[in-house]
């Protein structure tokens, strides 16, 4: 093999996780929204690790989910950084959930909220974990 160039390849297109097995029930896709929320942060921690073409799968969903509790008021606290990244807070049913977004892939409307968050803090929360399919497939499912 002496000679040979590797070339590192990277798909350019979605990849597949097997979701469709997974089935939901919520009374509705509201009230989803908290477990989708820690869905989201699981998923957020797969994507540092995982090959490219899932690692942009994985971050465009947790994009889509953001931007949807944001259109929708969940949003309580938005600032951009120095390094043009958004710290976004939001509260679900008094949950407090907060995630970075670099000011580029934001796509709505985006204005700073510097107000204070107001939340009650809660001592052993769990953390409500999944399977990565299970955690995607409830997050599509909410966004569908």
């Amino acid at each position: 093999m002496k000679g040979l160039t590797m070339t590192t390849v990277y798909s350019t297109s979605t990849p597949s996780i097997a979701s469709n097995e997974y089935r939901f029930d919520y009374q509705s896709k509201r009230d989803a929204y908290v477990d989708a929320c820690y869905a989201c942060l699981s998923l957020n921690q797969a994507a540092k690790s995982a090959p490219d073409n899932y690692r942009h799968y994985l971050y465009r969903l947790k994009n889509r989910w953001i931007e949807m509790l944001g259109r929708r008021g969940f949003c309580v606290r938005a600032e951009l950084g120095e390094r043009l990244v958004w710290q976004l807070v939001f509260l679900v049913d008094g949950i407090r959930f907060q995630w970075h977004l670099p000011d580029k892939v934001i796509t709505w409307k985006m204005k700073e909220n510097h107000a204070a968050v107001f939340y009650e803090w809660q001592d052993d929360l769990p953390m409500r974990t999944r399977p990565l399919a299970e955690a995607v497939a409830l997050l599509e499912w909410c966004l569908s």
